[in-house]
């Protein structure tokens, strides 16, 4: 069922008929990478050897973007296997980029193992789905197990700090959080109201 205003974005079918409709498409939700990268690389370690995780990559071409900046260990997961499919042909020869069909509220990977993970709108098309904060909570507690320690996590929202931050504090994890107010670059719904949106960059303690 889909929350009020918005499509069935909890429906893992739904992403996958979206997906095969327009099989070389780009879709960018929120934001395209070059309108926040001079607000996000600067908080990134000055090393382009990074394990850099990208949750809910979609046809975004947000993973290619990180590769073209030189961070070449980039692997992009998302519950589709069409998109999963029609990214990894897409970047076929880009040998260091991974794409695998994984649920990012259950991730198969080992603990700190990345040292950046980018969350561009998963958080809040799983707010707009059924069991919403269950799913979202179960993310973050994936997100800081398999992050390294001193590791980030990027999350490009639309959402206000009242709206998010409640998700990322608890008791058993430990964030540093930076908050940056960005400008829209594009409207991506008519839904939204305010004229910004928000780059969390949580280093995990």
């Amino acid at each position: 069922m889909a929350t009020a205003g918005f499509p069935p974005y909890s429906d893992f079918a739904y992403w996958d008929q979206r997906y095969a409709i327009e099989p070389e498409s780009t879709f960018e939700w929120l934001q395209p990478f070059h309108s926040f990268r001079n607000v996000l690389l600067p908080h990134f370690p000055q090393t382009t050897e990074l394990e850099i995780l990208v949750i809910g990559c979609g046809n975004s071409s947000l993973s290619s973007d990180l590769y073209y900046e030189g961070y070449h260990n980039v692997t992009s997961i998302d519950t589709s296997a069409i998109v999963v499919d029609q990214m990894s042909e897409r970047m076929r020869e880009k040998e260091e980029m991974e794409f695998t069909v994984m649920d990012a509220c259950q991730m198969s990977y080992p603990s700190a193992c990345f040292d950046v993970i980018i969350d561009k709108a998963t958080m809040d098309t799983m707010l707009c789905g059924d069991e919403s904060f269950a799913r979202v909570s179960s993310m973050v507690k994936e997100v800081y197990r398999t992050l390294k320690d001193d590791g980030l996590y990027c999350i490009i929202s639309h959402g206000v700090p009242e709206t998010r931050l409640g998700y990322l504090r608890s008791k058993s994890m430990q964030w540093d959080i930076t908050i940056h107010k960005i400008s829209k670059s594009c409207t991506w719904s008519a839904e939204e109201s305010s004229d910004s949106h928000y780059i969390y960059v949580c280093k995990k303690m």
